[in-house]
């Protein structure tokens, strides 16, 4: 695709940050503003870059979840979950297992 054939030097580093930010939130930490920060910063380059891949957007909105949750913060976690949620229906679909678990 056009997007992964460029050179574009701001373009690979977006992508060099976003495959850090990938592994960052395959793991969830206790904390809940560098949670959201992470996937903040994740959902802006995903944009950026144009990439319309719903599960990164589903990991991304999940560990924010689940870290303010830790935190204690619920109603923004809510919000968080909400929009995995919804990432994961146009992902998976509305029956799939993990929708549902949402």
């Amino acid at each position: 695709c056009p997007a992964c054939s460029s050179i574009d030097g701001a373009s690979n580093e977006r992508r060099a940050r976003l495959r850090e930010l990938v592994q960052e939130t395959s793991t969830s930490g206790p904390d809940g503003v560098r949670g959201t920060k992470a996937a903040s910063e994740m959902m802006s380059l995903l944009g950026q870059e144009g990439l319309n891949t719903q599960g990164y957007r589903v990991q991304a909105c999940y560990h924010a979840f689940q870290c303010l949750l830790r935190a204690g913060s619920v109603e923004e976690a809510r919000s968080w979950g909400e929009e995995a949620a919804s990432h994961c229906i146009l992902c998976r679909g509305v029956g799939h297992g993990e929708t549902l678990m949402m």
